[in-house]
C-alpha cells in the first residue's frame, strides 16, 4: 500500500517563450469568444423580450436567467483579462495559463447551445449593423430585423 504522505509534487517545467505566446494568443481568442457570447446572450434576451412583450412575468424570468449567465461570463472574462495582464507583467506566472479554461454561457442549462445561438446572433448583428457600436440600443424594428436574420441563419445551420 502506498500513501502520498511526504512525497513532493512534481515540479512543473517552465514553458518555452513560444509556448507562453501560443497560450496567450489562445486565451486572447477565448476572451474575444467570451465577449461575443456575452453580447449574443444579451441580443437573445432582446429578441425574447420582443417576442413575449405582453408577458411581463415571462420576461422577468428570462431576465433573471440571462442576467446570471451574463454575470458568470463577465466574471470569467475579468479573470481571463487579469491573467493575461499578470503573465505580461511576470512571465513566471505562465503556468497558470494551462490551468485556466473558458466556458462561455457556463451558467446556462445548455451552455453549448446557448453559445451557438449567441454566436449566430452576433454574426447576424455584424451583417445587419456593420461598424455599429455594441453599446447603442436597438429600436423595436432593429430588434425584429436582427431576430429575423438570426432565425434565417439558424435555419441554414440545421
Amino acid at each position: 500500500m502506498v500513501f502520498g504522505w511526504g512525497t513532493k509534487k512534481p515540479k512543473e517545467e517552465p514553458m518555452s517563450p513560444a509556448e507562453v505566446e501560443r497560450r496567450m494568443v489562445a486565451l486572447r481568442a477565448d476572451i474575444k469568444r467570451m465577449e461575443d457570447a456575452i453580447y449574443g446572450v444579451a441580443l437573445f434576451f432582446e429578441g425574447l423580450s420582443l417576442l413575449h412583450a405582453g408577458q411581463p412575468a415571462m420576461i422577468e424570468t428570462f431576465q433573471k436567467q440571462f442576467r446570471n449567465v451574463i454575470q458568470a461570463d463577465s466574471d470569467a472574462l475579468k479573470q481571463a483579462e487579469a491573467l493575461v495582464e499578470a503573465v505580461k507583467r511576470d512571465p513566471t506566472q505562465a503556468a497558470q495559463l494551462s490551468r485556466f479554461t473558458v466556458v462561455p454561457c457556463k451558467g446556462h442549462s445548455n451552455p453549448r447551445e446557448m453559445e451557438r445561438r449567441a454566436h449566430v446572433l452576433v454574426e447576424a448583428y455584424g451583417r445587419l449593423f456593420p461598424g455599429r457600436p455594441r453599446s447603442r440600443e436597438f429600436t423595436e424594428e432593429e430588434t425584429f430585423s436582427l431576430t429575423e436574420e438570426a432565425i434565417s441563419a439558424f435555419a441554414a445551420l440545421d
